[in-house]
C-alpha cells in the first residue's frame, strides 16, 4: 500500500521553511509511520541530480516492515540497499545527497511519480519489468482481470512446451 512523499529542487532563493516547515524531516515522518507490507513512493517532480533515498532511510523504512520505495527521482547508497533488504526502484543513482537542496512539499497526498498519479492506499506492485500503482477502488477489478490472464498465459505457456508452434499458440490465445 503507497505512502507518498513529493519533494523538488529547492529554488535559489528560498528554502523548506518557505513552503512548510513541518515538511523540513516528512521523508523521516512518512517512515517512522509506516508499518508493513507499505511502499514509499516518492515523486521527485524531475530531479535527477539529489538523492532522495539513502541508507539510513532505507535501514529504518526496513525495521518497520516497508517492502520497497519507488522513485522517479535519483538515490544514493545503492550498493547498501541488497544488504540492508531494501528493494528500491528508481530513476537512477547518483552520490549527491539532498540536504538543503531539495523540499519536500507534500506526504500523504496525491503524487505524480513517473507520470503516474499515486494516491495513499493505492496497492503499488512493481518487478523487473515496471511499477503499477491501482486504485485502492479497483483492486478486485483490476486481479480479477490479471488472474484471467495469468490463466491464459499458463495454458499458452503448456501448449508450447507440448510442441506446438507460436503462431499457432497466438492464433488459439491472443484472440483480440
Amino acid at each position: 500500500f503507497a505512502r507518498t512523499i513529493a519533494r523538488e529542487l529547492a529554488p535559489t532563493n528560498g528554502g523548506q521553511a518557505d513552503f512548510d516547515p513541518e515538511l523540513g524531516m516528512g521523508t523521516q515522518l512518512v517512515i517512522d509511520s509506516c508499518g508493513p507490507d507499505e511502499v514509499i513512493v516518492i515523486s521527485a517532480r524531475g530531479n535527477s541530480e539529489f538523492a532522495v533515498w539513502g541508507d539510513n532511510m532505507a535501514t529504518r523504512a526496513y525495521a518497520v516492515g516497508v517492502r520497497a520505495v519507488v522513485t522517479d527521482g535519483v538515490i544514493r547508497d545503492v550498493d547498501e540497499m541488497d544488504g540492508i533488504g531494501m528493494t528500491v526502484f528508481a530513476g537512477g543513482t547518483t552520490p549527491r545527497q539532498a540536504f538543503k537542496r531539495l523540499v519536500t512539499t507534500a506526504i500523504n497526498e496525491p503524487v505524480v511519480a513517473g507520470g503516474v498519479l499515486v494516491r495513499p492506499g493505492d496497492i503499488v506492485v512493481a518487478d523487473g519489468d515496471g511499477v503499477i500503482s491501482i486504485a485502492a477502488a479497483r483492486a478486485e477489478e483490476v486481479l480479477a482481470r490479471a488472474e484471467a490472464i495469468h490463466a491464459v498465459e499458463t495454458e499458452m505457456h503448456a501448449f508450447l512446451v507440448a510442441g506446438n508452434g507460436l503462431v499457432a499458440a497466438i492464433q488459439k490465445y491472443k484472440q483480440r
